[in-house]
């Protein structure tokens, strides 16, 4: 069967799917039986055990997820407010009750099924649309995942989603609540506005000490400095032990000749090419390029093609999506010349050749350095896992990091509070840090005094640090960031000022004074609003989200309105010029479906809900608290 699948099947993105999983069973809750599974297992859902290892993995799978998507570190503290174990936990929970549910109403998933659902992600396919065994194979590799384990996690995926579906099915909100909303969502409203920058305002003088210190305690959330660690490490690499290993010139000469594709940079071609129904058309068209009539010409008049439609760019021989044999042709035409017909699953293609780039070959002479260098390495990494166990050796031994490494002729180093990032205090990056991706990572999540373990990096090599202290978060003193912290008084009292003339002016205006009339007097430019709605993500930075609110709460043109810009640099005021209302059937039919789509779901969700709950009576769920605490 699995060999039926590599034949047939095609591509989707393992963490994208995953991502969506998290969205499906966002509804869905953890039993709240708290009994006794063993230490071994974290829970128990009906028949089937969720172990320590499996939650462990899922859960650093999610922390990965986590850091991709957000571009940080996200150490333990930060996992344990954001709920990254007890929505881990959750997930397999729901997952485990909806396999079993699943299983036991006989839903299936065909091996045609599975394979069909593989070749149609694109993530496995060529360049040319078409599933690429060896790239899938590579991809689970790249995520870890063997083929066998990938095909189960698929198949059962598959599967959930039938039960799913099947719960949900017909699930739709009632035409009038759909119209209800959409009406309130799809009016649209044009004010007329003038804004009063902050820096129009005068600029105060600096402030008496007591204001200052006040200002200061008022706001001392946004001087805070970040956590800081002082760390000892170890580091081991392959680097340190390139002196202890040789590497001879047969040695270099046999992987220069086992890795000599590597060395050649095939012939490349620069191709355009008409693609047209018959050959005939085909014949016809060549015959005009050999005639003399431009290539753009005749893709013009023969397929309707502008240049930027026939140019492939360069290519390699392997690159065009056609029979070797034909392709072989192709790269015999001299440069200048247009191919015979050839014939595809596409159609006819005629080939032009603009421009050939002869192939060339790496020597030996020239690689000679990068593969002693490369073996040497791979010699080194076959070493520094012993010297890894005899550093492991000394510390079990009672020695400090310092000592293991005087004992192995290593280095400990020192680094002196740095933070999550590698920032110093200064606020620069601290560029002697070890680059193991892993290791702030590590230094977070360790207590203070504590060492980590020896641990393997995914960059090659390894290493162990030690939090020597912890400076907590804490608001910067006042005398570090007096100037700071008077430029932003200045800006508050600006921006202050700018609110309580913008108010004013407002007044002015409910009480009958001209739009118009006023702003000519005050220096200030009216301009409009474009037709905005209440969620309309193309509001002027002119105008904030707290003001376009102000607009859709009033209640007849020519009321006023005023609040903050988006950008923060001022205060707008605005009147409201028109109220455009939707009524009958007008609007725009794509949004309208869009909204009862998304009500559908809603209320699908909900069915999912409240199935949950009938599930939480059927079957028992059973969480061992005491062994997910053990593994934090």
């Amino acid at each position: 069967m699995l060999e039926s699948l590599r034949k047939q099947t095609g591509s989707w993105v393992v963490k994208a799917f995953l991502g969506l999983l998290i969205l499906s069973f966002a509804v869905w809750g953890i039993g709240d039986i708290f009994r006794g599974p063993s230490d071994a297992t974290v829970a128990v859902v009906g028949d089937v055990e969720i172990t320590r290892t499996e939650y462990s993995d899922a859960y650093r799978r999610e922390l990965d997820r986590l850091t991709q998507r957000t571009g940080q570190q996200i150490d333990a503290e930060q996992a344990r407010l954001l709920g990254v174990q007890n929505f881990t936990l959750q997930r397999m929970i729901n997952r485990a009750l909806l396999d079993q549910v699943a299983v036991g109403y006989g839903l299936t998933v065909t091996d045609n099924d599975l394979a069909a659902d593989i070749r149609t992600n694109p993530t496995f396919q060529n360049n040319f649309g078409r599933f690429d065994p060896l790239h899938y194979r590579d991809v689970l590799r790249q995520l870890g995942y063997s083929r066998e384990y990938f095909e189960f996690v698929r198949r059962s995926d598959l599967r959930r989603n039938q039960l799913m579906t099947s719960i949900a099915l017909g699930a739709s909100a009632p035409k009038p609540v759909v119209e209800a909303i959409y009406r309130y969502r799809a009016e649209r409203r044009i004010a007329d506005f003038a804004v009063v920058l902050n820096s129009s305002m005068p600029e105060p003088g600096a402030p008496d000490s007591g204001v200052l210190e006040q200002f200061y305690q008022d706001g001392t959330h946004r001087y805070m400095a970040p956590e800081f660690r002082s760390l000892t490490y170890i580091t081991l690499s392959p680097e340190l032990l390139l002196d202890e290993v040789t590497v001879s010139d047969n040695e270099i000469q046999d992987e220069y000749e086992s890795r000599l594709d590597e060395f050649i940079e095939p012939e490349q071609r620069d191709l355009s090419q008409i693609v047209l129904a018959d050959e005939t058309a085909a014949r016809d068209a060549l015959q005009q390029l050999r005639q003399g009539s431009s290539f753009d010409d005749v893709a013009r008049d023969a397929a309707g093609l502008e240049s930027d439609d026939t140019a492939l760019g360069l290519l390699r021989i392997g690159d065009l999506p056609i029979s070797k044999t034909a392709a072989d042709a192709v790269f015999t035409v001299a440069e200048g010349e247009s191919s015979d017909p050839i014939q595809s699953d596409f159609g006819w293609h005629v080939y032009r050749v603009n421009k050939v780039v002869a192939g060339t070959t790496t020597s030996f002479a020239d690689a000679k350095q990068q593969l002693q260098r490369e073996l040497a390495l791979r010699r080194a990494s076959d070493s520094l896992f012993e010297l890894a166990n005899r550093l492991e050796d000394e510390l079990a031994g009672g020695a400090s990091l310092e000592e293991g490494a005087n004992r192995l002729n290593l280095d400990a180093g020192r680094a002196d509070r740095v933070d999550a990032t590698g920032t110093g205090p200064e606020g620069t990056r601290r560029i002697d840090l070890p680059t193991f991706p892993e290791f702030l990572q590590t230094a977070f999540e360790t207590q203070e005094g504590q060492e980590s373990s020896l641990t393997e990096s995914t960059g090659g090599g390894y290493f162990i640090v030690r939090v020597d202290e912890i400076t907590p978060t804490a608001a910067k003193p006042l005398s570090s960031i007096r100037d700071e912290v008077i430029a932003d008084w200045k800006r508050s009292e600006q921006n202050r000022l700018s609110r309580e003339r913008a108010a004013a002016l407002a007044e002015r205006l409910r009480h009958g004074e001209d739009f118009n009339a006023l702003a000519a007097k005050e220096g200030l430019e009216i301009r409009s609003t474009p037709a905005l709605n209440r969620y309309d993500a193309r509001t002027s930075p002119d105008v904030s989200g707290e003001l376009l609110a102000k607009i859709f709460e009033s209640k007849n043109v020519g009321d006023v309105a005023e609040g903050p810009t988006a950008q923060g640099n001022g205060h707008t005021i605005a009147v409201l010029r028109r109220i455009d209302k939707i009524t009958g059937g007008a609007g725009n039919p794509t949004e309208r479906q869009e909204l009862r789509d998304n009500l559908n779901q809603a209320l699908a969700d909900d069915i999912m809900a409240q199935y949950r709950v009938a599930l939480s009576n059927e079957y028992n769920v059973e969480v061992n608290q005491n062994a997910i605490d053990s593994l934090f």
